[in-house]
Protein backbone atom coordinates (compact mmCIF):
# COMPACT_ATOMS: atom_id res chain seq x y z
CA UNK A 1 0.00 0.00 0.00
CA UNK A 2 1.54 3.47 -0.62
CA UNK A 3 -0.15 6.01 0.98
CA UNK A 4 0.48 9.63 -0.73
CA UNK A 5 0.36 12.42 1.92
CA UNK A 6 -0.86 15.72 0.74
CA UNK A 7 1.97 17.69 3.14
CA UNK A 8 4.80 15.83 1.16
CA UNK A 9 6.63 17.35 -1.80
CA UNK A 10 4.57 18.79 -4.75
CA UNK A 11 5.04 16.76 -7.87
CA UNK A 12 4.73 13.33 -6.33
CA UNK A 13 5.36 10.26 -9.05
CA UNK A 14 4.84 6.81 -8.79
CA UNK A 15 6.59 4.65 -11.03
CA UNK A 16 9.37 2.39 -12.82
CA UNK A 17 12.79 3.14 -14.28
CA UNK A 18 13.00 0.17 -16.51
CA UNK A 19 12.99 0.80 -20.54
CA UNK A 20 12.19 -2.95 -21.42
CA UNK A 21 9.89 -5.46 -19.80
CA UNK A 22 6.98 -4.84 -17.11
CA UNK A 23 7.21 -3.40 -13.55
CA UNK A 24 4.40 -4.28 -11.16
CA UNK A 25 2.74 -2.41 -8.41
CA UNK A 26 0.58 -4.85 -6.89
CA UNK A 27 -1.20 -3.03 -3.57
CA UNK A 28 -3.47 -0.33 -3.30
CA UNK A 29 -2.72 3.14 -3.89
CA UNK A 30 -4.48 6.13 -1.77
CA UNK A 31 -4.20 8.99 -2.74
CA UNK A 32 -4.13 12.77 -0.73
CA UNK A 33 -2.81 14.52 -3.30
CA UNK A 34 -2.12 14.81 -6.65
CA UNK A 35 -0.10 12.54 -8.21
CA UNK A 36 2.47 11.44 -11.05
CA UNK A 37 2.45 7.55 -12.80
CA UNK A 38 5.29 7.81 -14.86
CA UNK A 39 6.94 4.79 -17.27
CA UNK A 40 10.26 4.90 -19.00
CA UNK A 41 10.28 5.28 -22.64
CA UNK A 42 10.43 1.32 -23.90
CA UNK A 43 8.89 0.66 -20.17
CA UNK A 44 5.70 -0.40 -18.95
CA UNK A 45 4.79 0.00 -15.39
CA UNK A 46 1.22 -2.04 -14.09
CA UNK A 47 -0.63 -1.13 -10.88
CA UNK A 48 -2.80 -4.41 -10.06
CA UNK A 49 -4.51 -2.71 -6.90
CA UNK A 50 -7.12 0.08 -6.31
CA UNK A 51 -6.13 3.27 -6.75
CA UNK A 52 -8.39 6.04 -4.56
CA UNK A 53 -8.60 9.21 -3.53
CA UNK A 54 -11.01 11.63 -2.80
CA UNK A 55 -10.91 14.53 -5.90
CA UNK A 56 -7.19 13.76 -6.09
CA UNK A 57 -6.12 13.98 -10.02
CA UNK A 58 -3.93 11.15 -11.43
CA UNK A 59 -1.67 12.10 -14.14
CA UNK A 60 0.31 9.76 -16.45
CA UNK A 61 3.97 10.91 -17.78
CA UNK A 62 3.65 14.36 -16.91
CA UNK A 63 5.61 16.82 -15.09
CA UNK A 64 7.67 17.61 -18.01
CA UNK A 65 9.30 13.93 -17.70
CA UNK A 66 8.50 13.56 -21.68
CA UNK A 67 8.37 9.72 -21.27
CA UNK A 68 6.45 7.65 -23.75
CA UNK A 69 6.31 4.48 -21.93
CA UNK A 70 3.43 2.16 -20.63
CA UNK A 71 0.36 3.25 -17.60
CA UNK A 72 -1.36 -0.32 -17.34
CA UNK A 73 -4.38 -0.27 -14.94
CA UNK A 74 -6.16 -3.37 -14.03
CA UNK A 75 -8.46 -2.29 -11.05
CA UNK A 76 -11.72 -0.66 -10.97
CA UNK A 77 -10.39 2.36 -9.80
CA UNK A 78 -12.26 4.96 -7.33
CA UNK A 79 -10.15 7.83 -7.52
CA UNK A 80 -12.74 10.73 -8.15
CA UNK A 81 -10.12 13.63 -9.71
CA UNK A 82 -9.40 14.13 -13.37
CA UNK A 83 -7.42 12.20 -15.18
CA UNK A 84 -4.14 13.31 -17.26
CA UNK A 85 -2.67 11.60 -20.35
CA UNK A 86 0.41 13.61 -20.64
CA UNK A 87 2.48 11.37 -22.61
CA UNK A 88 2.93 7.85 -23.49
CA UNK A 89 0.02 4.84 -22.88
CA UNK A 90 -2.80 4.90 -20.09
CA UNK A 91 -4.05 1.38 -20.97
CA UNK A 92 -6.89 -0.05 -18.93
CA UNK A 93 -7.05 -4.06 -18.92
CA UNK A 94 -9.72 -5.88 -18.32
CA UNK A 95 -11.17 -5.32 -15.37
CA UNK A 96 -9.48 -2.05 -15.37
CA UNK A 97 -11.45 1.53 -15.16
CA UNK A 98 -11.46 4.99 -13.42
CA UNK A 99 -15.65 5.06 -13.33
CA UNK A 100 -15.10 7.77 -10.62
CA UNK A 101 -12.86 10.33 -12.88
CA UNK A 102 -15.39 13.09 -13.72
CA UNK A 103 -12.60 13.52 -17.11
CA UNK A 104 -9.87 12.69 -18.55
CA UNK A 105 -7.75 14.95 -20.66
CA UNK A 106 -5.66 13.52 -23.68
CA UNK A 107 -2.19 15.40 -24.65
CA UNK A 108 -0.19 17.92 -23.32
CA UNK A 109 -0.85 22.16 -23.92
CA UNK A 110 3.03 22.23 -24.81
CA UNK A 111 5.93 20.08 -26.27
CA UNK A 112 5.96 17.02 -28.65
CA UNK A 113 4.79 14.34 -26.58
CA UNK A 114 2.39 11.58 -28.29
CA UNK A 115 -0.53 10.41 -25.85
CA UNK A 116 -2.35 7.29 -25.90
CA UNK A 117 -5.25 5.97 -24.01
CA UNK A 118 -6.10 2.33 -24.59
CA UNK A 119 -8.65 -0.18 -24.13
CA UNK A 120 -6.38 -3.16 -23.52
CA UNK A 121 -9.19 -6.10 -22.51
CA UNK A 122 -8.75 -8.59 -26.24
CA UNK A 123 -11.08 -10.23 -25.87
CA UNK A 124 -13.41 -6.99 -26.15
CA UNK A 125 -16.82 -6.30 -24.09
CA UNK A 126 -14.80 -3.86 -22.65
CA UNK A 127 -16.62 -0.11 -21.60
CA UNK A 128 -15.24 3.10 -20.66
CA UNK A 129 -17.93 6.26 -20.39
CA UNK A 130 -15.83 8.94 -19.03
CA UNK A 131 -15.54 12.04 -21.42
CA UNK A 132 -12.52 12.67 -22.73
CA UNK A 133 -11.00 16.61 -23.82
CA UNK A 134 -8.73 15.87 -26.52
CA UNK A 135 -6.03 18.95 -25.51
CA UNK A 136 -4.40 21.68 -27.57
CA UNK A 137 -0.62 22.65 -27.54
CA UNK A 138 1.75 19.53 -27.94
CA UNK A 139 2.11 18.86 -31.51
CA UNK A 140 2.60 15.20 -30.51
CA UNK A 141 -0.14 13.03 -31.83
CA UNK A 142 -3.43 12.20 -29.81
CA UNK A 143 -5.14 8.34 -29.92
CA UNK A 144 -7.81 6.44 -28.65
CA UNK A 145 -6.99 2.88 -29.56
CA UNK A 146 -9.13 -0.68 -28.33
CA UNK A 147 -6.19 -4.08 -28.43
CA UNK A 148 -9.76 -6.25 -28.68
CA UNK A 149 -8.60 -8.44 -31.30
CA UNK A 150 -12.26 -9.88 -31.11
CA UNK A 151 -15.97 -8.59 -30.75
CA UNK A 152 -16.20 -4.72 -29.56
CA UNK A 153 -14.95 -2.17 -26.80
CA UNK A 154 -16.84 0.80 -26.36
CA UNK A 155 -15.80 4.38 -25.03
CA UNK A 156 -19.08 5.37 -24.41
CA UNK A 157 -18.35 9.04 -23.22
CA UNK A 158 -18.44 12.53 -25.01
CA UNK A 159 -15.27 13.30 -27.20
CA UNK A 160 -14.33 17.60 -27.15
CA UNK A 161 -11.72 18.07 -29.97
CA UNK A 162 -9.35 20.42 -29.31
CA UNK A 163 -6.68 19.05 -31.34
CA UNK A 164 -6.98 16.28 -34.08
CA UNK A 165 -7.35 12.75 -32.74
CA UNK A 166 -6.95 9.33 -34.29
CA UNK A 167 -8.86 6.39 -33.48
CA UNK A 168 -7.85 2.83 -34.22
CA UNK A 169 -8.33 -0.77 -33.23
CA UNK A 170 -6.46 -3.38 -34.27
CA UNK A 171 -6.94 -6.44 -36.59
CA UNK A 172 -10.25 -8.50 -35.30
CA UNK A 173 -11.64 -6.11 -32.93
CA UNK A 174 -13.41 -3.07 -33.20
CA UNK A 175 -13.96 -0.17 -31.30
CA UNK A 176 -17.45 1.93 -30.85
CA UNK A 177 -17.64 5.48 -29.80
CA UNK A 178 -20.99 5.73 -28.23
CA UNK A 179 -20.76 9.30 -27.35
CA UNK A 180 -20.86 12.83 -29.07
CA UNK A 181 -18.11 14.16 -30.45
CA UNK A 182 -17.49 18.11 -30.93
CA UNK A 183 -15.01 20.26 -32.15
CA UNK A 184 -14.32 23.17 -34.41
CA UNK A 185 -11.93 23.05 -36.81
CA UNK A 186 -10.59 19.84 -35.61
CA UNK A 187 -10.70 16.22 -37.54
CA UNK A 188 -10.79 12.60 -36.47
CA UNK A 189 -8.68 10.14 -38.21
CA UNK A 190 -9.13 5.95 -38.32
CA UNK A 191 -6.04 3.84 -38.39
CA UNK A 192 -5.66 -0.12 -37.98
CA UNK A 193 -7.20 -2.74 -39.53
CA UNK A 194 -10.37 -3.05 -37.12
Amino acid sequence: TVNNQASSPAGKTIGGLNTSGTSTFGGTVTLNGQVNLSAATGGTVGFGGIISGSSQNVVVNGYGLSLSGIIIMSAANTYSGNTYISGGTLQFNSGGSAANSPNFYLGETSGNQTAILALGATGGGQTLNNPITVRNGSSGTKTITSLATSSSSTLGGNIALNDNLTVSSVTGGNLTLGGVISGSSYGLTKTGAG
